[in-house]
């Protein structure tokens, strides 16, 4: 389960880093990604039935996600901004 619940949220995490360099607007992009991780949230708990508590969570996926969000952000905003 935990690793269902890893590459779930680091695949998610690059789709919405990608989808957040495409926007151009830092804060606008971190809303995003804080939107859309609390949605994942919600619908992977409800969905896999997973009855953990909020540290679990943290460590098997919200902070993988924030860590890939935010290199691939980081990646396409500077070769968006250089390119």
């Amino acid at each position: 389960m935990e690793r269902k619940t890893i590459i779930l949220f680091s695949v998610i995490g690059a789709l919405i880093g990608y989808i957040s360099a495409l926007i151009n607007n830092p804060p606008i992009s971190a809303l995003l990604a804080i939107i859309i991780v609390v949605v994942l949230y919600i619908g992977i708990k409800s969905i896999m039935k997973i009855k953990q508590d909020w540290k679990w969570w943290i460590g098997n996926g919200i902070f993988t996600y924030f860590v890939v969000w935010f290199v691939v952000w980081t990646i396409f905003y500077n070769l968006r901004l250089f390119g």
